[in-house]
């Protein structure tokens, strides 16, 4: 019996994407070309479901967006040296280690990304009013902002600082009122 064939990267995955959008889009790939092409049936299920539920709503209301960090297969994850937990990280998604385990142990997809000329707090307050999410990971207004999207979607947000002395990602839950409550 043969497997199901994966998607071409070409394919749409949303109104907005494909699959390529997410394969190619971070400063690790576009420095090193990596091979990071899922292989997958469930990464590419993923991708689609964060296109959908996440993405395509943002872009329909704010316009278009700027991807900085899609799916990072264990080849890519290689590459990258600072601030990753492949175990929790849903830029793996689905993918699967050497070993083969999956990488992250949550499911889904994440992303990075960004909207020209909107600061990254009105979207991320935007996402948790309008859109069936994971996980949001909010780090300043002028940064890119982290979403996932899952079968069991936590709407779970997330603040991100650092610790200027040790330099040490200091993430923190708060509830979604709280999120929501947040100022410029």
């Amino acid at each position: 019996m043969s497997s199901p064939k994966l998607p071409d990267l070409d394919q749409p995955c949303g109104k907005h994407f494909v699959y390529r959008d997410f394969v190619e889009c971070s400063e690790t790939w576009r420095s090193l070309h990596i091979d990071n092409v899922p292989e997958r049936l469930e990464t590419y299920a993923a991708l689609r479901k964060l296109a959908i539920l996440v993405l395509d709503p943002v872009s329909d209301y704010f316009g278009p967006i700027t991807l900085t960090y899609g799916v990072a297969t264990g080849r890519l994850v290689k590459e990258i040296r600072h601030d990753v937990s492949p175990r929790v990280d849903q830029h793996s998604s689905y993918e699967r280690a050497a070993t083969g385990k999956t990488i992250c142990s949550r499911g889904g997809a994440a992303c990075d990304f960004a909207v020209a000329g909107v600061d990254s707090l009105t979207v991320a307050q935007w996402i948790v009013e309008h859109t069936k999410f994971d996980r949001l990971y909010y780090y300043r207004a002028d940064r890119p902002i982290h979403v996932s999207a899952a079968d069991d979607s936590k709407g779970q947000c997330v603040i991100v600082t650092r610790d200027e002395e040790s330099r040490r990602v200091l993430p923190s839950v708060i509830s979604t009122e709280k999120f929501l409550a947040l100022q410029k």
